[in-house]
């Protein structure tokens, strides 16, 4: 359901290589659940939100880039990325086998393939979007009052915002 968020935090604290002991199986198993979560389609919309600060900070590094040069870096960019996406997948392997036994593995794989499971994953992106949408509306709703409890707060450690 959070897979974006769960997909961040796995690069995060990613560890490389999986223990010999863990096994070809298990690995496998890991990388059919992983690509039940959908992870490297994850990867790609991560990647095509990544292109505006990329063409950003190329344009800003380099402003006497051409605009065509700055795109043609920008497609090869996300190309490039794109193409090792499975890399990075890699690399989330160790993390499942170090959070996961085997039979927890095989209890999240019978889930997935489960009716209920499928329609979790078919309904991952419309719980998404709600998700941000509540955080748009609870941003709204809220934002200036913590913003200005936030500074209350500071000032009255005596720091003053200019």
């Amino acid at each position: 359901m959070w897979r974006s968020l769960v997909v961040a935090a796995i690069a995060v604290f990613a560890v490389y290589g999986v223990a010999a002991a863990d096994g070809d199986a298990k690995r496998d198993k890991i990388l059919r659940l992983i690509a039940m979560d959908g992870a490297e389609a994850v990867v790609d919309q991560v990647i095509a939100q990544r292109v505006p600060a990329v063409r950003q900070q190329i344009a800003v590094k380099h402003p006497n880039l051409p605009p065509e040069a700055l795109e043609a870096y920008v497609t090869a960019f996300a190309e490039e990325m794109r193409a090792r996406r499975r890399e990075f997948v890699a690399l989330v392997v160790p993390v499942y086998a170090r959070l996961f036994t085997e039979a927890e593995i095989d209890a999240l794989l019978a889930f997935y393939e489960s009716d209920v499971g499928r329609k979790l994953r078919a309904s991952t992106d419309e719980i998404l979007a709600g998700a941000r949408k509540a955080g748009q509306l609870w941003g709204e709703e809220n934002g200036s009052a913590v913003a200005a409890v936030a500074r209350a707060r500071v000032e009255a450690r005596g720091f003053k915002f200019e």
